[in-house]
């Protein structure tokens, strides 16, 4: 099994592709990570009203599902070693899209499974099993602030006042 990890293009990709080749199937499986930082918020968790993650998808050959999964405990030590780093970790299903377009996607995200005082990190995955899918979603990385990864966290606060917090870009 091989494995790469890029932390500095300005996109990244979700695939699922399966070759068969003289010696039986070769499968491609690309995902997303991301990683949020919260610390010393001005707001408690029970003043969060919603909370999502907003994506830019920059190219898509199929419609298709794209599943977002969380966890406070992180990725393991290293992310490059196998799923098995993410598998061991606690993690959360908190939504799946059926997107077919490109443009903004948003995801809707459990309050409760966010780390108010450190990081949630997230794991966009396809979730078409035996198609050609190919994602392609626009990173930290990317030249146009608005269209990095962010996650979004409207609030009330004890006096009313409603509030929206952008949570830096996802890195």
């Amino acid at each position: 099994m091989g494995y790469a990890v890029n932390t500095s293009n300005t996109t990244f990709n979700l695939r699922r592709k399966t070759v068969e080749d003289i010696f039986g199937f070769i499968h491609t499986l690309e995902r997303g990570y991301m990683k949020f930082s919260i610390t010393s918020p001005p707001f408690t968790l029970a003043e969060i009203d919603s909370v999502s993650l907003q994506i830019y998808i920059q190219g898509i050959n199929t419609t298709t599902d794209i599943r977002l999964r969380s966890s406070t405990t992180g990725w393991g030590t290293t992310l490059e070693a196998s799923s098995g780093d993410w598998d061991s970790t606690d993690e959360e299903t908190e939504d799946t899209q059926s997107i077919g377009s490109t443009g903004y996607q948003t995801f809707t995200v459990d309050k409760n499974n966010l780390n108010l005082n450190g990081n949630t990190f997230f794991r966009l995955s396809v979730n078409e099993a035996g198609a050609q899918v190919l994602v392609q979603v626009r990173s930290q990385n990317h030249d146009a602030d608005s269209d990095r990864p962010k996650l979004i966290i409207d609030y009330t606060t004890a006096s009313g006042i409603h509030m929206r917090t952008l949570v830096g870009v996802g890195t």
